[in-house]
């Protein structure tokens, strides 16, 4: 760490040698950040059973302290010492998808740190489908506090790039597998109460997947009013580019980025088209960390169509400073 910043490691296909893996643990046990790939964006983790290195992780990503991290686990069978007690359709959902992009939030059982649960003494497990993410926690031997390698309220990070801009300064090696595969983050599912299923987050697993193994309907709650995913510079959703892009023009805006499903306008300087499908996930969070590298402000028009268009959409009113032309 330091002025020399961090150790970049190369992890081919999720991959990582047993050398630098052993070296890794043995930086988390002193207390060091690892940033490391997942199938969802590039996390960073701690020693969960170190509160100083848990209250370092929170210091690094400038995260409130109402927000509890998950814990990451290198195989299943970790989740039995972990929770109270795992009923049949949770066992149903964690042979259905992990290792996966679900996390599992149940009550947590005895050993768990206190700074570990979140409220009513609850924990969020989660087993990333990248090999080096599962190993982190199998060479520890003991589960890592994990959470996306962004800082508080940023894009989460889909290259090790983003990561490097965002906490180069506070973790010790960062484990370089390219480009995330999804771009989205995992969905985040309460089931502290078994019969009254919730998804905290939406991600990466819809709702309609869940559902088809718990049998029963999952709630959806409404995201918190925090700022989340916001880029560098003010992001304004609207409907209609070209009365939005005036708007911001009559404001003294002269670099403006659009992220659009349809085409370029006049007075555009960078554009970016978005869509609503996998690719168009994949790219997002990479569009916004690009565009607020080229802009003062950028105007994004939410996609209509396409499976992932109500996450994106979602997003990007979370990150927005603004909504021009009436969007509800």
């Amino acid at each position: 760490m330091g002025k020399k910043g961090p150790e970049v490691w190369s992890a081919p296909g999720g991959e990582l040698d047993q050398g630098k893996l052993k070296k890794a643990a043995q930086m988390l046990r002193e207390g060091e950040l690892i940033a490391f790939p997942t199938e969802t964006v590039y996390g960073v983790g701690a020693d969960a059973w170190s509160r100083r290195a848990v209250e370092r992780l929170s210091r690094a990503k400038n995260r409130p302290p109402d927000m509890p991290f998950s814990l990451q686990l290198s195989g299943p069978e970790d989740a039995e010492g972990l929770t109270v007690t795992i009923p049949g359709l949770v066992r149903d959902l964690i042979d259905t998808f992990w290792p996966g992009p679900l996390t599992l939030v149940l009550p947590a059982a005895k050993r768990v740190p206190f700074w570990m649960q979140g409220p009513g003494g609850t924990v969020g497990l989660r087993l990333p489908d990248v090999l080096v993410a599962r190993e982190l926690p199998r060479f520890l031997g003991r589960p890592l506090a994990s959470t996306s390698a962004n800082l508080s309220g940023r894009p989460s990070p889909t290259t090790v790039d983003h990561v490097l801009a965002d906490l180069g300064q506070e973790v010790a090696a960062v484990i370089d597998s390219g480009e995330s595969g999804w771009g989205l983050e995992s969905t985040v599912l309460d089931l502290t109460r078994p019969q009254q299923p919730r998804i905290l987050r939406q991600g990466t697993l819809e709702a309609e997947a869940l559902e088809k193994i718990l049998k029963q309907k999952i709630t959806i709650v409404a995201p918190t009013e925090r700022p989340h995913y916001r880029p560098r510079v003010p992001l304004f959703t609207c409907r209609e580019e070209e009365k939005a892009l005036e708007v911001l023009s009559n404001r003294g805006y002269k670099r403006i980025s659009l992220l659009s499903p349809g085409d370029p306008v006049p007075g555009i300087q960078d554009f970016r088209q978005i869509r609503g499908d996998r690719e168009g996930i994949k790219e997002f969070y990479r569009f916004l960390r690009e565009a607020e590298e080229k802009a003062d402000a950028i105007l994004a028009r939410p996609p209509e169509t396409g499976p992932y268009a109500a996450l994106i959409t979602q997003r990007l009113y979370k990150a927005a400073v603004e909504h021009i032309g009436g969007i509800e």
